[in-house]
């Protein structure tokens, strides 16, 4: 019963966290509020995931166990037992235990319900509890779908029990235990397979949606080959050099090792490169996406007024107007703007006094903004910055108005005026677009005497001026926009304003992402090291014996701890390796698929590093654990 157990309770966590998902699905506020429609897309993919895993995993980690109980079997048949009685007992063992983990788990989904869900509120902002509301719709559908996977699994398992003959289920893996061969075909072809799908990520990054399932199946048919053929084939070229006897023995293990357990590695390192993808690459293009809104962002409230038809508000009775909704004004800034044409497209125009005293304010404020925007102490009349504006950090592009040479030309009215002019970029303003109307999006900052001859010049319609605030905490419930719609404009009045109110949003998704993303990559770090610790364990009986034959022609114990221990090292440790490099790649194909800057790619490769370092420990756990319990029931301490 012990060696179940481990399969049990991955069986119920998978069921459990089935229910979760589902049971979140079928919430009656699940399409209601705008955080949460997001959430159920998320858990609706995550869903589709649990499933594929959890019929692999009941599959896969199963007959393992079964494999490890060949002996029995054998000895039971040479007893009398008829091969259809003893499938006949497989198959209700196995129907026992799903059924075990179908109650249990749907137990634990249901008990922890209210906790899950208090979480989801919790993590996308939202101002109340999410509360507790039951459907039998989840729990329908989860004893429905386990119940089919249960069901098709005992009957696979009892019918490939009932096919072994008494000698290949008491002699085991001696009855196959021959010298690895390579094909050099295979060897080519899986280099084929790696390098086709490497290229086609990387060079084809725009063909994604195309490339996506060529590129999984090349993925695991490279690695299979890599295993059962390459890595092979240069353990028997190490054969071939002059080793020491325990060094030619460790190499000789490991070459039948790789070759047995090629299916089993190569699952376990796709299971690891979707966990680190997953968590390192995605949660970190997404923890970008992130800081980039915040740093499109500058201030918590942004206001344009035309003056032709201001606000019914003035700057100050607007604050007053915030301040009774419970908010605090810590700074604000009015800063007047004119409308004219540069090089033909319209352009925001402001001093350079007055865009200096907005950046400061901005910079102030808004933690991790560089240098973007800085402009020289002095600008002369002929002088002049043309500054795009960042609405989105993560992506690479063009914006902004067409130039050419070292001049432009600046229309005002009849005016003309050629302008020696650099260009930059700015964060002075609102990302613009999610609310009202979009303004023009270049600044031309000016010298602050050539500012103040085109205003006397300008005509009311081509004056406005940008009122921003910083406010303190804002709730996320709090809706600025219609807030200031509501109170302070005129039927007439043309104005444009926006707010950071798409932060608490995004924040909301990166959050249940992590959120989701840990429970799925944590079943999948569950699935990758518990099969391979089984599997492990399938050949224990066999190196028994072969460390007792050893034993008796002089092998010491540190000689055959060392074996042991180097042996499930290159076995844990090797997958976790290529799983970094294909996760690796799927990271570049992802940051050329979105034309990530070096912003968005240092923060995701830094996310990617920090996620392949915590697996690589869970791995060095599940190392020691196998290391020592292996060693344990080998009883090598007895090796004279």
């Amino acid at each position: 019963m012990r060696r179940y157990l481990g399969y049990l309770t991955a069986s119920t966590l998978a069921v459990m966290v089935f229910v979760l998902f589902f049971s979140f699905l079928f919430h009656p506020n699940a399409t209601r509020l705008a955080q949460l429609q997001l959430v159920a897309v998320v858990l609706g993919l995550c869903v589709f995931i649990v499933a594929w895993f959890a019929a692999f995993f009941i599959f896969y980690f199963h007959a393992t166990l079964i494999r490890e109980r060949n002996k029995e079997f054998g000895l039971l048949m040479t007893l009398g037992m008829t091969p259809g009685q003893i499938g006949r007992m497989v198959f209700l063992e196995s129907i026992c235990i799903g059924i075990a983990a179908i109650l249990l788990g749907s137990l634990a989904g249901l008990i922890l319900s209210p906790l899950f869900f208090a979480l989801i509120g919790l993590v996308v902002g939202l101002p109340n509890t999410l509360s507790f509301a039951f459907s039998p719709i989840p729990l329908t559908i989860t004893v429905i779908f386990f119940g089919i996977v249960f069901l098709l699994e005992a009957a696979i398992t009892s019918w490939r029990v009932q096919r072994r003959t008494p000698r290949i289920l008491l002699l085991g893996a001696r009855v196959r235990q021959i010298p690895p061969k390579i094909s050099l075909v295979k060897v080519l072809l899986g280099l084929a397979c790696l390098a086709g799908a490497y290229i086609m990520a990387i060079a084809f990054s725009v063909q994604f949606l195309y490339n996506a399932f060529p590129i999984v199946i090349l993925a695991i048919v490279g690695t299979f080959f890599l295993y059962s053929e390459l890595l092979v084939g240069l353990l028997g070229i190490l054969r071939r050099r002059a080793l020491s006897g325990v060094k030619l023995l460790i190499v000789s293990r490991l070459s039948h090792r790789l070759r047995d357990y090629a299916r089993i590695l190569a699952i376990v390192t796709i299971l690891n490169a979707s966990v680190l993808s997953a968590m390192g690459a995605v949660y970190g293009f997404l923890q970008s996406v992130r800081i980039s809104l915040e740093q499109s962002y500058p201030f918590s409230l942004q206001i344009k007024e035309s003056m032709e038809h201001p606000l019914r508000l003035t700057p100050d009775q607007i604050v007053e107007t915030l301040k009774k909704e419970g908010l605090t004004v810590t700074d604000q800034k009015v800063t007047l703007f004119l409308t004219g044409t540069v090089n033909g497209e319209e352009a925001q125009i402001v001093s350079q006094d007055a865009y200096q005293q907005l950046r400061d304010m901005a910079f102030r404020y808004t933690s991790g903004l560089d240098n973007t925007g800085q402009i020289p102490a002095s600008l002369t009349p002929d002088q002049a910055y043309l500054l795009d504006a960042v609405p989105f950090a993560i992506t690479t592009g063009n914006r902004g108005i067409t130039t050419e040479g070292e001049t432009l030309t600046l229309q005002f009215g009849s005016q003309k005026h050629i302008l020696h002019f650099e260009r930059g970029e700015h964060r002075v303003l609102n990302n613009p677009g999610f609310n009202g109307e979009t303004i023009p999006t270049s600044i031309l900052v000016v010298n602050t005497d050539l500012f103040q001859k085109l205003q006397k010049i300008s005509t009311i319609q081509q004056q406005y001026r940008i009122q921003s605030y910083h406010l303190q905490q804002v709730p996320d419930t709090l809706d600025l926009y219609g807030l200031i719609a509501k109170k302070a404009a005129e039927k007439e009045s043309t104005y444009w304003l926006d707010s950071d109110e798409s932060l608490p949003l995004m924040n909301g998704l990166i959050n249940i992402i992590l959120v989701a993303g840990c429970i799925v990559s944590g079943l999948f770090l569950i699935a990758a090291g518990s099969s391979l610790y089984f599997k492990l364990f399938t050949q224990q009986e066999e190196d028994r014996r072969q460390f007792h034959a050893l034993s008796r022609i002089g092998m010491q114990k540190r000689e055959g701890i060392r074996i042991i221990g180097i042996e499930f090292l290159v076995l844990f440790f090797i997958p976790v390796l290529i799983a970094i490099v294909h996760s690796s790649v799927a990271t570049l194909d992802m940051l050329h698929l979105f034309l990530a800057t070096d912003f968005a790619a240092r923060i995701t490769w830094t996310t990617l590093l920090i996620a392949s370092l915590i697996y690589a420990a869970c791995f060095a756990l599940y190392y020691g654990v196998a290391l020592y319990n292996y060693i344990r029931r080998l009883k090598i301490s007895t090796v004279a």
